[in-house]
């Protein structure tokens, strides 16, 4: 009891601390307790209904995240911002938006929510443009067998700063496999 005690405050401290968020890592709520231990405590309180666990961490069941209004207003601008293109302005960029505002806790909170997802190199794409970039390599995949990365670039008019990111990205999901400067269906 007195272990779920600890780690109910301590999860209520993080959210205080980070109210832009709803999760809290797994790794960094059970930080310095014995493994085991950990995880038992935390399935009791989910038991209880004291929390929620996921693949994203842990939240108190009561916690939502919150912006702040001037964060609220970022949010919504940088969401339009991005767009549904590729070519998209940069964290700089961005951030000038509104200098007054910090843009990190709005991203990461964007990000969070699904509404952006943020990809190797710095690129931030609204995710309703990667899952349009995603159906349309799938569909030249399926057509061609492979996906050169040029002719991807051409496809969705835009750059190699951004389509070598998208690709790297189908990689990390297990969707493509790299072969030299072409991609293929990565067999399950």
């Amino acid at each position: 009891n007195a272990l779920k005690t600890r780690l109910l405050d301590r999860l209520r401290q993080a959210h205080s601390q980070r109210m832009h968020l709803n999760w809290v890592p797994m790794l960094e709520w059970l930080a310095g307790v014995e493994t085991e231990l950990g995880e038992c405590a935390a399935k009791l309180l989910e038991r209880d209904g004291e929390v929620e666990l996921s693949k994203r961490g842990a939240r108190v069941i009561t916690h939502r995240a919150q912006l702040k209004p001037e964060e609220c207003v970022l949010a919504e601008r940088v969401v339009a911002a991005l767009g549904e293109g590729y070519d998209t302005p940069s964290e700089e960029e961005l951030q000038a938006i509104d200098a007054k505002t910090e843009l990190r806790p709005v991203l990461e909170n964007l990000v969070e929510e699904g509404k952006v997802i943020r990809l190797g190199q710095g690129v931030l794409l609204a995710t309703e443009a990667v899952n349009k970039a995603r159906k349309l390599a799938l569909m030249v995949l399926e057509r061609e067998g492979a996906l050169i990365s040029g002719d991807f670039k051409t496809l969705l008019h835009t750059s190699r700063k951004f389509a070598l990111p998208l690709l790297e990205q189908f990689d990390a999901e297990g969707l493509t496999l790299r072969d030299g400067s072409r991609r293929v269906l990565r067999t399950r």
